[in-house]
């Protein structure tokens, strides 16, 4: 039995292999601006992409107003940010949007304001892959 726990906690793990990250920044949000991984901009440091085979599956989105803007996601390793997608939100508080894009494995994720503007805006991915 002193096996149990830790065999429960890399079950639900394995089962489930959709970890979520969010992004975020306070404030009125210009075109251009990354969103934090915690309190750094996202292209300096972002989230590792620790899983083989990783890809996204849903990107979701949610500001304070009612707002217009495009999101772009990208991932990195430290160099120049690469453009995996785009995704719009029009006149609204957020969204959800079901996708299946490829994550290189290893790979830091960023976000960014792509055009527009929102006040505080979050942004997450939930991603799915192995470990």
């Amino acid at each position: 039995m002193s096996g149990a726990p830790t065999r429960f906690f890399q079950d639900k793990l394995s089962v489930s292999a959709s970890p979520g990250f969010t992004w975020g920044r306070s404030g009125n949000t210009p075109a251009s601006t990354w969103l934090l991984n915690d309190t750094v901009p996202s292209n300096k440091a972002g989230r590792l992409t620790f899983l083989t085979n990783a890809a996204i599956l849903n990107i979701f989105v949610a500001s304070e107003a009612v707002d217009t803007y495009d999101i772009g996601v990208y991932e990195h390793s430290g160099g120049v940010p690469v453009l995996l997608t785009t995704v719009s939100i029009v006149a609204t508080r957020g969204g959800s949007f079901p996708v299946n894009i490829p994550v290189t494995d290893g790979e830091e994720l960023a976000v960014r304001i792509e055009s527009g503007s929102c006040k505080n805006p979050v942004v997450g991915l939930i991603l799915t892959g192995d470990f």
